[in-house]
């Protein structure tokens, strides 16, 4: 998911047509942070960092759009953007 998400920044930063990039979730959900398959200590680049600091070193603003829950790895993420905005679904308040 961390690498589909720099090239997907990269790939909009580099647009002439794309004028904001907004990072947002899935179901209602923005991120619950970490990868259990990496928790054996075998987590691979890019870090959630690297991908916080392309957003945030780009030229073009990066917006989260954060429903429910951003834990971990996804609050750092929602960091790295520029402005983010946060609501919460009926399913999850």
């Amino acid at each position: 998911m961390r690498r589909a998400l720099v090239n997907s920044v990269r790939d909009a930063q580099g647009r002439g047509k794309v004028c904001a990039i907004v990072i947002y979730g899935c179901r209602d959900r923005f991120s619950g942070g970490a990868d259990i398959r990496e928790f054996n200590g075998s987590q691979q680049r890019p870090f959630t960092s690297d991908v916080a600091a392309l957003a945030e070193s780009g030229v073009k603003p990066v917006v989260a759009a954060i429903a429910g829950f951003a834990l971990g790895g996804g609050r750092e993420l929602a960091l790295g953007a520029h402005a983010r905005i946060a609501g919460f679904s009926d399913a999850i308040a």
